[in-house]
């Protein structure tokens, strides 16, 4: 009866859908590794390497992880490279435990298990890297070989409310989560990667695309043309976000706005900013409420409410903007700014690009999707 009930249950969709070609006229881009585990010393050297790549072109991914295949072999460089990888931006989504078949090709989420075990198997994932990563939440969900039941939906509905993202899958029941099921290609066989096998496969029309590869197998060649794909996405301004980054980008802001005219958003590395007063537009310049833009950027605010100066604290030098005044300073360089910061309904009101690129970040304006973007 458990079964009909989740299977009969009319649940709330999620649309992944947020403009007609995603941010800056391209795709949201999530890269999909798939077969991460500890198993096989080459695929523990090959998910290394190109963890150096994606540093290297400063983009972020997600590694799916396999959970039976994760507890024998080199397992202390593995976990150590797992905290690492996590600790500098990459999501570990669960790949299943078994990662197979049985005899008359059913798969482990598709039809080969009951509702128990596809339950234990899927519980066992996630208290395997929370054991190993300290404390580490797994948020995401890609069955092996993309193939996923309606139960098995159900039971991810039911039982695993903190997923918040499924790879390839649009059967009924309707979850919660995101379901990601568009695609480009990069591989023509399993770990075998061709540049322009992904040209033939862009699409500038998608909101975002996932796009699946299998690098702990990959040549020094495969990884070349994955690089090259990275640098192709890269001069079309793509936007990179792992599964839930996306997930909670589109609930986030369709929470904060409807259309894309209605307010000014700003999305700091990957995450919407929520603001309790709105941004505003001045001489073409953005201006946004400091304690959220510094509290985003990883900065902190000190106010000085006798000179009515504001200063922001960060890693770099320190920013200082006084009301009203178009001289500001980061460090001891004074500096022109086009529009001056200021108060707004007892909210100071900061010019975003200036402070923002003052820490290190860049800034794009997308006039589309009426969005700030730093990164």
């Amino acid at each position: 009866m458990r079964r009909i009930f989740l299977l009969l249950t009319i649940l709330l969709v999620v649309s992944v859908s947020v403009s007609a070609a995603g941010i800056n006229g391209t795709p949201v881009i999530i890269l999909k590794c798939d077969d991460y585990k500890s198993n096989n010393s080459d695929a523990i050297a090959n998910f290394e390497k190109l963890f150096g790549l994606l540093q290297e072109e400063k983009v972020t991914a997600a590694f799916g992880i396999v959970g039976n295949s994760s507890k024998s072999g080199d397992t202390a460089t593995f976990w150590a490279n797992t905290k690492k990888y996590i600790a500098n931006g990459i999501e570990i989504w669960s790949h299943g435990w078994l990662h197979r078949k049985n005899d008359e090709g059913v798969a482990e989420f598709n039809g080969m298990l009951s509702y128990e075990e596809m339950k234990t198997n899927f519980q066992n994932v996630i208290d395997l890297v929370a054991k190993n990563t300290d404390g580490y939440q797994i948020t995401s969900f890609g069955a092996p070989y993309n193939a996923t039941s309606s139960e098995c939906l159900g039971m991810i509905q039911q039982d695993f409310p903190q997923i918040e993202a499924l790879f390839f899958t649009s059967k009924e029941p309707a979850t919660k989560a995101v379901r990601l099921t568009n695609s480009m290609k990069i591989e023509v066989g399993t770990s075998i990667a061709n540049y322009n096998t992904f040209l033939q496969s862009y699409n500038s029309e998608l909101d975002y695309a996932v796009i699946q590869s299998h690098p702990g197998n990959f040549s020094d060649t495969s990884r070349n043309a994955y690089r090259d794909m990275i640098k192709f996405l890269k001069s079309k301004n793509s936007v990179f976000m792992t599964p839930t980054q996306y997930a909670n980008y589109t609930k986030d802001l369709a929470s904060y706005r409807s259309t894309p005219q209605e307010k000014i958003a700003v999305l700091c590395y990957n995450k919407i900013v929520q603001f309790d007063t709105l941004p505003m537009i001045e001489d073409g310049r953005t201006l946004v409420p400091m304690r959220a833009l510094a509290e985003s950027l990883g900065c902190f605010v000190a106010w000085d409410n006798e000179e009515q100066k504001v200063t922001v604290i960060g890693n770099a030098d320190d920013v200082v903007l006084t009301i009203g005044s178009n001289k500001a300073y980061v460090g001891e360089k004074e500096v022109t700014l086009d529009v001056p910061a200021k108060i707004v309904n007892g909210r100071t009101m900061i010019p975003l690009r200036f402070v923002a690129e003052a820490f290190g970040a860049e800034v794009q304006w997308d006039g589309a999707m009426n969005m700030a973007i730093i990164k």
